[in-house]
């Protein structure tokens, strides 16, 4: 999916520009029009790895990353967000991605 998709999509789940949209909503649209299976790898309720240990212990893959307030890319252990490094933060949430058959 290219960043303009992801966006239009967001902004359909009520993006304020500067100020994003609620989580809560852009997953299940993206998950219903991705074209990809997400599998949940785990949620966090407490001490989640760093996005870099995350990246580290996943060097195959297509992962997306949930932050505080963001959520990021991961494929094959290449963070790829157009945000600033989130190398330290703490992951809240994180799905692998499989194609459809």
């Amino acid at each position: 999916m290219s960043y303009a998709d992801a966006h239009a999509i967001m902004q359909h789940c009520g993006r304020v520009p500067g100020k994003g949209c609620k989580f809560g909503r852009l997953i299940p649209q993206l998950r219903q029009v991705s074209g990809w299976l997400w599998n949940s790898v785990k949620n966090w309720d407490t001490r989640g790895p760093t996005v870099a240990a995350f990246a580290r212990q996943h060097q195959q893959g297509r992962f997306v990353i949930r932050v505080k307030g963001h959520v990021l890319a991961l494929v094959d252990g290449h963070i790829l967000d157009n945000h600033r490094r989130r190398p330290r933060e703490r992951v809240k949430s994180a799905w692998e991605l499989q194609p459809r058959n």
